[in-house]
């Protein structure tokens, strides 16, 4: 079977990064594929990262097509992807201007054919419970947990700078942050700002900062010492596969995040040193 084309809802989300990916083609050789890809009119729909994952692993992935009557493919994308992945509110409002257009299609597909059958009022993809109503911005917003204003943001840099709507969708740049590029305010290679507590009251509250990350990663280390001792067969016998892919899920999310956060450790420490002159 040659490899199927991306359906463009699934396009919405980012793609895992390289380790990420080579972490879940490690986990797809030692236990397989336990979520088969999900094509819909031959092409893939849910599971592009999988995909790539079996093929960076050598295994012929398996193929399923989506159930039932999928009246917006747009939200059944988001309602399998968005619980997986953890993204900043920038991130979600990129996907939120990917959606803006398909959403508006879906909506005259939707008006048309209730033009030809009568009004009836559309059943939605299991996982999206809000208001179908209004604007694609604002039903984007209100699927996504994020404002309209912060969508319209994102659609804006979009439309007048693709490249640095890719680094939105990496996480690298805010949505504030690059609509103040767009608008002359900074540049995109601008170095992380260095903060100076002068007052006292900004001392106190840089110190609380450090303190609180400090105590975190205690937490965090100690934690993760209690994993080491879990029997990981015990744990699986009594888990049902959806309860282990979540797991797999939420350990994927924590390490994502922690590697996001040593790389901002990384780039305050370089600002610091550009700006002293010295190192840390």
């Amino acid at each position: 079977m040659m490899e199927p084309k991306i359906h463009p809802a699934a396009e919405m989300f980012p793609m895992m990064t390289d380790v990420e990916l080579r972490d879940l083609a490690d986990d797809i050789q030692k236990n397989g594929l336990l979520e088969p890809v999900v094509l819909y009119d031959g092409m893939v729909l849910d599971g592009r990262n999988r995909l790539a994952a079996c093929k960076l692993a050598g295994i012929s992935p398996g193929f399923v097509e989506a159930k039932g009557d999928v009246k917006s493919l747009t939200l059944y994308v988001l309602s399998k992807n968005l619980h997986r992945r953890h993204l900043t509110e920038s991130q979600r409002a990129t996907i939120g201007a990917e959606m803006m257009p398909m959403l508006q299609e879906e909506a005259r597909n939707r008006s048309n054919a209730n033009l030809r059958h009568g009004s009836e009022s559309p059943t939605w993809p299991t996982g999206y419970d809000g208001e179908l109503k209004g604007r694609s911005v604002e039903i984007a917003g209100r699927a996504l947990g994020i404002g309209a204003t912060t969508v319209r943001r994102a659609a804006a840099v979009k439309k007048v700078a693709p490249e640095l709507f890719e680094k939105m969708k990496k996480g690298e740049v805010t949505a504030f942050g690059a609509e103040n590029i767009i608008r002359g305010k900074k540049k995109a290679s601008d170095p992380m700002t260095v903060y100076h507590p002068i007052t006292p009251r900004q001392k106190v509250v840089a110190g609380a900062q450090k303190q609180r990350l400090i105590v975190a990663f205690c937490r965090m280390t100690g934690q993760c010492r209690g994993l080491q001792l879990v029997k990981v067969p015990m744990v699986v016998s009594m888990c049902s596969q959806d309860e282990i892919r979540e797991l797999m899920g939420m350990a994927r999310n924590i390490a994502s995040q922690l590697r996001a956060f040593a790389g901002k450790l990384d780039n305050a420490r370089g600002a610091a040193t550009a700006d002293d002159g010295g190192s840390l």
